[in-house]
């Protein structure tokens, strides 16, 4: 089920209440935000600190990581 997110003039992602709710995303919840052509995945993490284990566990291709990995890591 698609969902609209929207951003706003400062940069701040509005989310839809039930996606808030379904993935308890709370003000302040960091998100790892994966993107690909015309995909954005979005993953909710506990700390910054365990951004490179999501992108362990994603389903990207090995390109794509190694990319997003090396743009994080700068």
């Amino acid at each position: 089920m698609g969902h609209l997110i929207t951003v706003g003039s400062k940069g701040r992602l509005t989310l839809p209440v039930e996606i808030r709710k379904d993935f308890r995303i709370s003000p302040g919840t960091f998100l790892a935000v994966l993107s690909c052509k015309e995909e954005i995945i979005l993953k909710p993490l506990d700390r910054p600190s365990r951004f490179g284990g999501v992108l362990d566990n994603a389903i990207v291709t090995g390109q794509f990581v190694r990319a997003v990995r090396r743009e994080w890591d700068r």
